[in-house]
């Protein structure tokens, strides 16, 4: 009997190390994902002069 358990807390176990996978492999991709908007949010902002800080010419 002692072989069942043994084997029912290896399956819980390595079921709980496969989800952290699951989530740090999701957390990862979001996170490469929110990077990528950023940068071109910073060049789309790049190439536009700021509000309320173009040179005058008199």
């Amino acid at each position: 009997m002692d072989t069942n358990v043994d084997l029912g807390a290896e399956l819980i176990i390595f079921s709980i190390f496969a989800a952290f996978a699951v989530y740090l492999l999701f957390a990862q991709l979001t996170h490469t994902k929110k990077l990528k908007q950023r940068d071109q949010a910073n060049t789309k902002s790049a190439h536009r002069p700021a509000s309320g800080k173009e040179p005058r010419s008199s």
